[in-house]
């Protein structure tokens, strides 16, 4: 199900011309997460749409909770596979990458940034920003 409404989102951007994809060859390996060598904006908004989801990453090593949705952003702080993230939305970032903004506790102290869906366990939160 969250797969699906995360694929009729993007067909939909798609098709309004508002996300392009660009082809990547076969041979390529995706890294952790999508790096980019332009400029990015790290000051991307949210809200706290998705009431009920939560998730982990899904990797046996630490991922980076960025400041903004691209891979470039500074880092907000470390979550590992224990952590349990709080989602608020998700967007889709001018390269056609889709990342969740959530809420992580550590230690008792409330982190709050993005994270690349594709480190999720479940894809992400199922809400726009």
């Amino acid at each position: 199900m969250r797969i699906r409404y995360r694929l009729a989102t993007i067909v939909a951007l798609l098709a309004a011309g508002i996300l392009a994809v660009a082809a990547t060859p076969a041979s390529a390996h995706a890294p952790q997460t999508p790096r980019v060598s332009a400029a990015v904006d790290c000051t991307h908004s949210y809200s706290d749409k998705d009431k009920q989801g939560t998730g982990h990453v899904d990797t046996g090593s630490s991922v980076v909770l960025h400041k903004g949705p691209y891979a470039d952003c500074p880092t907000v702080q470390y979550v590992i596979a224990t952590d349990r993230l709080y989602y608020h939305c998700y967007v889709v970032n001018s390269f056609g990458n889709t990342w969740t903004n959530v809420r992580v506790v550590i230690l008792g102290v409330d982190y709050v940034g993005w994270i690349w869906d594709n480190n999720l366990d479940d894809g992400g939160s199922l809400y726009l920003c």
